[in-house]
């Protein structure tokens, strides 16, 4: 079963178009690629199908059920979660503390019992910081998880934040610009980490403009121009396909082709 299916995504504000009748197939333990110059509508997709927009018209379906039009918790419970292009944490907790906030979702604790402090809540808590601490231990920030989230360096602030997102425990993870702003080795750290998400079964959907991230990781990439898609298919069937090097690539070098 395709995992995510967008058919016919159309979102407008105003008089403007930012996606334009897109269609999308993503299959399960695959990495799919979003690329597009800016305002091509990528992030705007991803808010559409994580409920923090809504569509225009088109149809959004997880796991064979329509999702068109739910709002961000909704579509979370059902095990979407992503990232965002600027940082989502909150900074003067913990890192811990971060990573634990996202479990509340799904915490089997209710008010009452939280309230009265139950011996169940307290099993609850005793269960998420043994959780988080698991995840944080996966990203490699355990020794960290005491630090207040806004003394972390920032390529470990968005490193936190997929540790963040991991703790909803997603079947589909969405990725915006995971890598925007670091350097080589912090890139590489990021990709090794993307790439043990995927070994634990994760579907990820990840936008990004570093083409040698997009090319490494994924196996199919969906290009966006004016929110239009105007191709999909392999990273090599990608980079070299002369509408994608005419309309974004340019005229760096990207592996064969001059982008």
């Amino acid at each position: 079963m395709t995992i995510l299916e967008i058919e016919g995504l159309t979102k407008d504000f105003g008089g403007l178009r930012a996606l334009d009748k897109v269609d999308l197939a993503v299959q399960p333990g695959e990495i799919f690629g979003l690329i597009g110059t800016n305002g091509s509508g990528k992030t705007t997709m991803l808010n559409i199908v994580t409920g923090f927009l809504k569509s225009t018209e088109g149809h959004i379906s997880y796991k064979g059920e329509l999702i068109t039009g739910f709002g961000p918790h909704q579509v979370a419970q059902r095990g979407v979660a992503r990232t965002f292009q600027l940082t989502s944490l909150f900074p003067a907790l913990t890192v811990e503390e971060n990573v634990i906030s996202a479990r509340h979702l799904n915490s089997h604790s209710g008010v009452l019992r939280a309230f009265f402090l139950t011996k169940a809540y307290h099993k609850e808590e005793l269960r998420s910081r043994q959780k988080a601490m698991d995840i944080l231990k996966f990203v490699r920030l355990q020794e960290k998880s005491g630090m207040i989230a806004q003394n972390l360096p920032a390529a470990e602030q968005r490193i936190l934040e997929v540790a963040i997102a991991l703790a909803v425990k997603p079947e589909l993870l969405l990725l915006d610009e995971p890598v925007s702003g670091m350097n080589l080795q912090e890139t590489a750290r990021v990709m090794e980490l993307i790439r043990l998400i995927q070994q634990t079964g994760t579907t990820i959907v990840i936008i990004e403009h570093n083409m040698k991230v997009i090319t490494e990781l994924c196996s199919i990439i969906a290009v966006l121009d004016h929110g239009v898609k105007i191709a999909e298919g392999t990273p090599e069937e990608i980079i070299n396909n002369k509408e994608v090097i005419s309309v974004y690539l340019g005229k760096r070098r990207v592996g064969n082709v001059e982008s």
